[in-house]
């Protein structure tokens, strides 16, 4: 509700676009300083007692905006501190929400955990700036004082929960610099994600932009609080339906393509947005601008919020609101599981991409019929019976390579719970012969070790065979950070 309400109450005090522009830019930049240091920080203290702190601070910094202008002492300056300061509480906060959801929440009810936590983020999505545009007519400080209610609401909430947000940590954490650095250098090293990165951070720039000339646009024309608040609701109703749709659209289509039509389709509708006064229309066009552009960001929903998105690929924040932030969590999912390695520039890797397994197919079957064989000619290739019972298992994902449309490569990846860790084990990890020495394998197991720690494993274990056929396949192990352990297996049938 804030969100809308910053640059009416600034427009209100100032008359001025630019300094309204000004405040909104500083009130988003908590999201592009602190997600690196933030997402280390809530890795090293209680998540409980620090997310209490920012509901607190969140709390008191909102309440100060109705109280200041009520002894006739509100400034500019104290609205830009304000926003900046809640922006920074948000950042903290969510990425603290989303882990501890993992370990509040038994195991068997992680799905429908994420779902309504996903649902209520929609909710947000579509309700806030209606109601945001609604109470500023009311008042224009009502706005900011039923946010400090909600997160009144949420701080009792928090103090009823007695359950510790995180697992006991028994590693020892690096330097934050070189958490920190590792990051970026990952990053700066994958090529097609920087890129989808840089432009949803282009796209939630420019979409701020789109937000602050809808409303100094409808202003002068004389429009409400509740109008402009109707106005961009459109953004909530097209992020609902990208939500909705998105999913379909990256398992149907690559991902290249994706992003290239929908940011051609943005570009468009935003041009018809300047041209557009009916407010009627105006709300239809940002519902479909904002549901195309959420198709780049979005992935299916088994896939999102399966863990804090590494702070250094989370482009969201800055984005329409609290709500539609929450599609950036979305993209690196997706880029995870779409990415391509780079290509040598002796052309020797093949541009291949990992995808998850989302229905067993007559094309899947087939593939691990080719594949399974070259790694174990002894077993048995699962039926279509056992593959739709593998894909179906949460705890399970089935990874494919693929070069283009053929497979190339696949593994399992199975992160479950023992008394003492989180281990994800990685199984059947096997490249087409035609496809060694090409990257294939090293892209499997980085997007599976990914999905190990996007799903709080605290462990990884790969178990492989021995002898001469799998030394290159050891080297490759060793070289990603696996170590031989002298152990004895026991094994029995059941």
């Amino acid at each position: 509700m804030s969100q809308i309400a910053y640059p009416l109450l600034v427009l209100v005090m100032t008359g001025s676009p630019g300094i309204a522009g000004l405040v909104g830019f500083i009130g988003t930049l908590p999201y592009i300083l602190f997600q690196l240091p933030a997402g280390a920080v809530m890795d090293r203290v209680n998540r409980r007692r620090l997310m209490i702190a920012c509901d607190i601070v969140r709390l008191v910094a909102l309440g100060s905006i109705p109280l200041a202008a009520r002894l006739g002492r509100l400034s500019i300056a104290q609205v830009t501190i304000v926003a900046f300061t809640e922006g920074t509480m948000f950042v903290f906060f969510r990425l603290g929400e989303v882990a501890a959801i993992r370990i509040v929440v038994p195991p068997e009810q992680h799905p429908a955990a994420l779902s309504q936590n996903e649902a209520r983020l929609r909710a947000a999505t579509l309700l806030g700036n209606p109601i945001g545009g609604l109470l500023f007519d009311a008042g224009r400080t009502v706005p900011f004082l039923a946010d400090a209610l909600t997160y009144l609401a949420s701080l009792v909430t928090l103090l009823l929960i007695r359950t510790p947000f995180e697992e006991t940590r028994t590693q020892q954490r690096r330097n934050v610099l070189s958490e920190i650095k590792e990051g970026i250098t990952w990053l700066w090293g994958q090529h097609y994600i920087l890129i989808v990165n840089l432009a949803a951070s282009a796209t939630n720039g420019l979409i701020q932009v789109v937000i602050l000339v809808v409303i100094v646009a409808e202003r002068e024309r004389g429009a409400s609080g509740t109008l402009i608040g109707l106005i961009l609701g459109g953004f909530g109703i097209g992020g609902l339906a990208g939500a909705l749709s998105g999913g379909r659209i990256a398992r149907r289509l690559r991902p290249n393509s994706v992003v290239l039509t929908t940011l051609w389709i943005w570009a468009t509708l935003t041009a018809a947005v300047g041209v557009v006064s009916n407010p009627i229309v105006l709300g239809a066009l940002l519902a479909i601008e904002r549901r195309v552009t959420h198709r780049v960001w979005c992935t299916p929903a088994r896939l999102a919020g399966r863990r804090p998105v590494d702070p250094v690929v989370r482009p969201e924040h800055g984005g329409v609101d609290r709500g539609g932030r929450h599609a950036g969590d979305r993209i690196a999912d997706h880029c995870r599981s779409e990415r391509p390695p780079r290509p040598s520039r002796t052309g020797g890797r093949v541009m291949v991409r990992i995808e998850p397994v989302h229905e067993a197919t007559p094309e899947l079957h087939a593939a691990l019929s080719h594949l399974l064989p070259q790694l174990n000619s002894t077993l048995p290739v699962p039926d279509m019976e056992r593959l739709r019972r593998l894909i179906s298992d949460p705890a399970v994902t089935l990874l494919l390579a693929r070069d283009g449309d053929a497979i190339v490569g696949t593994t399992t990846v199975i992160v479950y719970t023992t008394p003492y860790w989180i281990k994800a084990r990685l199984d059947e990890v096997v490249v087409d012969a035609g496809a060694r020495g090409k990257g294939v394998g090293e892209a499997l197991v980085k997007a599976a070790l990914d999905i190990g720690r996007e799903r709080g494993a605290q462990v990884a274990e790969l178990q492989s065979g021995r002898g001469e056929a799998r030394k290159a396949a050891h080297r490759l192990y060793e070289r990603l950070g696996f170590r031989i352990r002298e152990s004895d297996v026991l094994r029995i049938l059941l």
